[in-house]
């Protein structure tokens, strides 16, 4: 069998990159436990996926008696993936940026390559799995405070270019740079040699290992797929994927001596973007990983749990009883029924059965978790976005102001969102889309093209901006309509008006 070779110096240093690594899983190792109670009390169902064994999970799952977690972990994500990213329309907008072009034939030209790059991400955006996948990271973001969507590009020939897949959190280490930026993603999966032999046939056939794949195809190895950034010189751009298994039976590889680790490098290369988007929902400064609204009310979750399976338990004793007899040595309990209608004979001069008076008091019971599910309501947002049984038509007044309120309540997490998520997923589909031909190149820096969100959160600042619009209007119109059109040109105010409302410049009439 040939030597296995070691990965390309030019790229990474292999110790280095082993070493980051466990560095960086150590430091995982510590949100394991506080990640499994997040998922037990607020997303039960998806426990057992979250081990990938649902056998391993029932051996420490819990009973659930209260939903209100669960209920409120369901409408906060509702109301992030229409208020964020609404499939239902465009939530970005991609307009000419700062750049000065006297031209305005070139500038024309510009603004419709402008106008393809944005119709051609949306149009593939909307094809692909994506709003699936996404609903599936925000679940993770609200329960676990740390999401991560892959996105690679599809096969030529597919509807869209783009292929999207929620990436477990159990599978995931991650580090950031001395900024707070997620620059280093490790994934970790379990996977049979077959299916490996399937992923990296190239590694396969230039090693001699077809037999041994063969022969051991139902034999797990651990698979992890790093991507860190291109360190090779000073400035340079673009990450490094490194995929490499840890061979620990040997099933690829001679036997070791003890000092000598199995690490088997399969495949490297440089990609010009990151396909591991990881997002958070808010950190500390000192934390790599996020924190979710599921942690902090963690405790009182699990309160308000204990609370409704004790007032089971008391409504239980409630209507069946405790009963108490005099053991005569006469009396059988085993005949005894409590059942209504029966009778139950009693010798004569004994009390017989008499119920036995319990000290449990169920308004006290009732106080104390009606006060846990109002804070465990709020840490979901519940009072801004109404309570998911609420039937009633809301206005648009009533909208607008809830959607203001929610916007003002969460300003630190879609900004965060913004950097995180939005920005780096834009830029990851102009990069295949390039690659692909598709777009033309052109780059958005905020010069030659300035990116702006225009999803129903994103847009309250507009409808902020808008609002003073028409109270300057308005103050100005007691000087008559003849002065107010020489101190507004109406033109610029159309045309900004329908950049801010997202509406096509085609639309307009040019001045």
């Amino acid at each position: 069998m040939k030597k296995i070779p070691e990965i390309n110096s030019n790229l990474i240093n292999r110790d280095t990159l082993i070493k980051e690594y466990k560095k960086a899983k150590n430091k995982r190792s510590n949100w394991e436990n506080l990640w499994e109670d997040c998922i037990k009390y607020s997303s039960p169902e998806r426990y057992g996926s979250f081990y990938n064994s649902f056998q391993e999970a029932n051996k420490n799952n819990v009973d659930i008696y209260d939903s209100t977690a669960i209920c409120g972990v369901e409408n906060l994500v509702s109301t992030i993936a229409s208020s964020l990213t609404p499939s239902y329309e465009k939530w970005f907008n991609l307009s000419l940026g700062n750049i000065t072009v006297e031209d305005e034939t070139t500038k024309a030209n510009i603004e419709k390559d402008i106008e393809k790059i944005e119709k051609t991400i949306s149009e593939n955006i909307s094809l692909s799995n994506f709003a699936t996948e996404i609903q599936q990271c925000y679940f993770d973001l609200v329960t676990l405070g740390t999401s991560c969507l892959f996105f690679e590009e599809n096969q030529i020939g597919k509807k869209s270019a783009f292929r999207f897949k929620s990436v477990p959190l159990n599978q995931l280490t991650i580090d950031e740079d001395s900024e707070g930026n997620v620059n280093k993603i490790y994934r970790e999966t379990s996977i049979t040699v077959e299916n490996l032999q399937l992923r990296f046939p190239e590694f396969f056939e230039e090693n001699g290992l077809s037999n041994l794949a063969t022969k051991f195809k139902e034999e797990r190895v651990k698979l992890i797929e790093a991507v860190v950034p291109n360190m090779k010189e000073i400035g340079q751009q673009g990450f490094v994927y490194t995929a490499f298994i840890e061979d620990e039976k040997n099933i690829l590889t001679p036997k070791k001596s003890a000092k000598e680790d199995n690490i088997l490098v399969l495949k490297e290369g440089v990609l010009q973007s990151s396909p591991f988007i990881c997002f958070r929902w808010l950190k500390t400064s000192s934390e790599v990983y996020g924190r979710s609204p599921v942690m902090k009310v963690l405790p009182d979750i699990k309160t308000a749990n204990k609370v409704v399976e004790l007032t089971l338990q008391n409504a239980t004793i409630a209507i069946s009883g405790v009963w108490q007899a005099e053991d005569d040595g006469v009396i059988n309990f085993n005949n005894i029924d409590l059942s209504p209608g029966s009778i139950i004979p009693k010798a004569i001069g004994s009390q017989g059965l008499s119920p036995l008076q319990t000290g449990a008091n169920f308004n006290v019971s009732q106080l104390v978790l009606s006060d846990l599910r109002n804070n465990i309501n709020k840490a979901f947002y519940t009072d801004v976005l109404g309570k998911p049984e609420e039937s009633k038509q809301m206005t648009a007044t009533e909208v607008s102001a809830r959607t203001m309120e929610l916007y003002q309540t969460l300003t630190a997490v879609f900004s965060r969102l913004q950097t995180e998520l939005l920005t780096p997923l834009i830029e990851r589909a102009v990069s295949i889309l390039k690659r692909r031909g598709e777009i033309a190149n052109l780059i958005i820096d905020g010069n030659i093209i300035s990116l702006k969100y225009s999803s129903p959160i994103m847009n309250v600042n507009n409808d902020r901006e808008i609002a003073n619009i028409q109270r300057f209007i308005s103050s100005l119109s007691i000087l008559g309509e003849g002065q107010l059109s020489n101190i507004i040109d109406t033109q610029k105010l159309i045309n900004h008006l329908a950049e801010i409302t997202s509406i096509p410049k085609g639309l307009l009439k040019t001045a």
